[in-house]
Parts: structure tokens; C-alpha cells; sequence
């Protein structure tokens, strides 16, 4: 029978903190997430890798959702709203799959 529980399970403790599998893989997107926007930064100009491409094919999906919904507002509110959403993506991403 499969178990489902909504309690983080605790993988180790550092310093007395319990680290939790939500808090290790909420720290592993930010890290990948990080990485992968100093490589898009870096080498956007330069070349069109399939990456590039594929980031900035997601952003402008997003940029454009956004502006239909906002109007105005989106140039203000996009680099918040684009950065969470994709946070919480990939951090829900990371759970289903850390839990296979």
C-alpha cells in the first residue's frame, strides 16, 4: 500500500536544525536555478545553443501570458511573478520526482 504523507521527513540534522527533503531539494532548484541563469546570462549573446533557445522561448511563453493578464502592470511585475513561478515549478517538479 502506498503511504502518502504531507510531513516533510527529516533526511539529517546540521547543527541541530533539522534538514527536511522539502528544504534539501527547495535548496538543489535554487542552486540549479542560479547556475542555470549565470550560463543564460553569460552566453546569450554569444551563440544559440538549444538551451538559450529554450529559455528564452519559456520567458517570452511567460512575458506574454503575463502581459494578458496584467495589461500595463506586466513590465513592473514579470521579473517577480516570472521568478516565482518558476521557483515553484521546478520546486514542485524536484518533490514529485525526488518521491519516485
Amino acid at each position: 500500500m502506498l503511504h502518502v504523507s504531507i510531513k516533510p521527513e527529516t533526511v539529517f540534522y546540521f547543527q541541530g536544525f533539522p534538514i527536511t527533503n522539502s528544504l534539501l531539494t527547495g535548496i538543489i532548484v535554487l542552486i540549479l536555478t542560479l547556475l542555470l541563469g549565470i550560463y543564460f546570462s553569460n552566453n546569450a549573446a554569444s551563440h544559440a545553443s538549444k538551451l538559450v533557445v529554450f529559455i528564452r522561448f519559456v520567458l517570452l511563453g511567460l512575458h506574454n501570458t503575463f502581459k494578458t493578464i496584467l495589461g500595463d502592470l506586466h513590465e513592473k511585475a514579470f521579473p517577480l511573478l516570472a521568478a516565482f513561478f518558476l521557483f515553484l515549478y521546478s520546486f514542485l517538479t524536484g518533490l514529485v520526482f525526488c518521491q519516485v
